[in-house]
């Protein structure tokens, strides 16, 4: 607040020196821009705008600053809320690694870790396997997305059935075309310490997600199913009900 207070008696002061000198009292504008700018650092800080309109208009006792207040708090907010994206309180918790829980599902959720629901298990495809080969190898599992590693066992891209479901009738290419021709490189990974609530923010497609064991390496120690996700999901709501 203080801090919001001194930028706006500073811009006052400054606009009214330079426009205003000849035609208001001395230091009567750089007060009202004082009281505008507290309220703004308050609402943009708070990410709550009627909070600080209500405040400023108890501390002030007048309607004058009540318009100003609503147009600038609303424009605070906007712009905090774009660059940093959360409350002053909450980005503090987030750097404390205290999870707010806005319901019962997200509290569910952020409980839940990948290392208690991946499998470790992994079945990947080499990425210069010929379809042909991939063909032959289906039969044998129920999944319907794999990784793909290089020749370091590396991840190197990731299939799934959208993917090789037109070219499997084509016998022509079944010796020309290798799965790397055909999978998409550009993959999501997770890490075993993240909890369910941050990798659902960036799970939007595919039945799998591989596991990784630190955030940027590409070497995978596991996989994440929708599947496996949905039954502990499931389970842990219905402890947290029985529980109740």
């Amino acid at each position: 607040i203080f801090l919001g207070a001194l930028c706006g008696y500073l811009f006052g002061f400054g606009v009214e020196t330079i426009f205003y000198s000849d035609f208001v009292n001395p230091g009567d504008l750089s007060i009202s821009y004082a009281i505008v700018g507290m309220g703004t650092f308050l609402a943009a800080m708070t990410q709550a705008p009627l909070t600080s309109i209500f405040f400023i208009f108890e501390l002030t006792e007048t309607y004058q600053s009540v318009l100003p207040i609503m147009v600038s708090s609303v424009i605070g907010t906007s712009i905090y809320k774009l660059i940093i994206g959360r409350s002053f309180e909450a980005c503090y918790l987030k750097n404390e690694n205290i999870e707010l829980a806005q319901n019962e599902e997200s509290h569910i959720l952020s409980n839940m870790k990948v290392s208690e629901i991946m499998r470790r298990d992994v079945v990947t495809i080499p990425e210069k396997m010929p379809l042909g080969k991939f063909i032959e190898f289906l039969p044998t599992t129920q999944l319907t997305t794999f990784p793909l590693i290089d020749e370091d066992d590396n991840l190197s891209g990731i299939i799934s059935v959208q993917d090789y479901r037109g070219w499997v009738l084509d016998e022509e290419l079944r010796d020309v075309v290798i799965m790397k021709d055909l999978a998409s490189t550009n993959v999501n990974t997770v890490t075993p310490e993240e909890s369910m609530l941050e990798v659902l923010r960036h799970w939007d497609k595919g039945d799998i997600l591989p596991v990784v064991s630190r955030p940027g390496s590409k070497k995978i120690i596991g996989f994440l199913s929708r599947r496996d996700a949905l039954i502990a999901y499931n389970k842990a709501l219905n402890e947290e009900s029985s529980e109740n």
